[in-house]
Parts: structure tokens; sequence; C-alpha cells
């Protein structure tokens, strides 16, 4: 059976609805990166079901939606290496500058160059650091628009992906990333040995997860 979808607004929170055939039990989710709204409800349930699901979880989701709402960036406003700063586009500067809270750029396209390169250093730095605890051939390392997760290995290659949006957050959280998809080189899988191995570089490698995820 294909997944059904459809839409609610409930007090102008648009809820995206989906429902697919091994889901037991309905689940209501704020999404923290972009305060989107879902359901995911088991295939048979109708949309009065929904309704009343939603009318019955109200006070949790305007709450919720609320505060997520209330951490989204401005316009103007960009994460860099887990500080806020105000980006200020303007034709007549040549280069990009930091300076104080702000970043000023001629361009998105050229901060958007700027953001590459300097995420290119920064984790090509890490991947050294901890290149001579892995000990495994690393044939490729890539930088993408992933939105979903912060890095994968592919470690039968030996290719490492991290995602640009790693860039936003702050150094110490960054080089957990690295240490973590590295480690993926030697356990493919997160056994008790992978999380042992980090634990033994990276102790508090566990406050960092939970950083990561908001």
């Amino acid at each position: 059976m294909a997944i059904k979808t459809f839409s609610l607004n409930f007090e102008d929170i648009i809820i995206n609805v989906s429902l697919k055939p091994r889901v037991k039990y309905m689940r209501l989710k704020v999404k923290n990166s972009d305060a989107s709204v879902s359901i995911c409800a088991p295939y048979r349930t109708s949309k009065q079901d929904v309704i009343e699901f939603v009318k019955t979880n109200a006070n949790w989701l305007r709450k919720t939606y609320e505060t997520v709402k209330s951490k989204q960036l401005k316009d103007d406003e960009v994460m860099y290496l887990g500080k806020l700063y105000r980006l200020k586009i303007d034709d007549n500067f040549i280069k990009v500058q930091i300076i104080n809270d702000e970043i000023l750029v001629s361009s998105m396209r050229d901060f958007d160059k700027f953001k590459r390169q300097k995420a290119k250093e920064i984790l090509g730095d890490l991947v050294m650091k901890f290149k001579p605890l892995i000990d495994k051939k690393i044939n490729k390392i890539s930088i993408n628009s992933a939105k979903t997760r912060w890095g994968s290995c592919n470690y039968k290659k030996g290719y490492i992906n991290f995602s640009i949006r790693l860039l936003g957050k702050d150094l110490s959280l960054i080089e957990y990333v690295v240490l973590h998809e590295l480690t993926h080189l030697i356990y493919p899988n997160h056994s008790k040995q992978f999380y042992d191995f980090i634990a033994n570089i990276m102790p508090d490698f566990r406050l960092k997860e939970r950083l990561l995820k908001g």
C-alpha cells in the first residue's frame, strides 16, 4: 500500500499528515530545524480522527511550535561556528569580512563560496587531527548540502561526506562529527565497540550528540 498524505490547517499551523501501513500509533512532531509540523498515523486512520488527535494535543502543539519558531533565524541572521551574526550584503564589499557580530559580503554567492572554502579548511584540519588514531585509508572527503544528517561514511570505499550545515555549529561539535564519521571506517555500525572507541578519545561525546540534536 502506498503512503497517503494530506495537510491540515490548525490555528494557522500547517500540519503535514502521512498515513503509513506499518505505523501503529499516531505521532505528532515539530521539527527543530524549520518548525514544520507533521503527523505520522496508521494507514486506515480517518481525517476526523487526526483532527481529534490534534485537538487533544493542542496545548502541547501551540507551546512547542511557538518555542521552536522563536529560535528560528531572521532573514539577515546566520550562525557561523556556533555564534550568531548579522549578515550585511553590499556589492561594494570587496571580500567577505567578519567584524564583531557582523559578516560583510558582496553577495550570497560569495558568502556560499566563503562557507565552502572555510568548511574544507576546518574539516580537513580535523580529519588530519584524528587520522593517526584511525589508521585507515581515506580516499575522498566531500562537502554536500545534506539537511537530514551531519555526515556519512562509505567504509568500503573510504569516502567521508560532511554537510555544509556543520559550519554553523560550534567547533567542538564539528570535531565530534568528524571523529564519529572517521570511526565508521573501523566500525561500520553503531556497536558498543564503536562508541567505546569514541569515548576513549572524546569522553563528553554524548553531550555533543545532544547539542547537535538541538
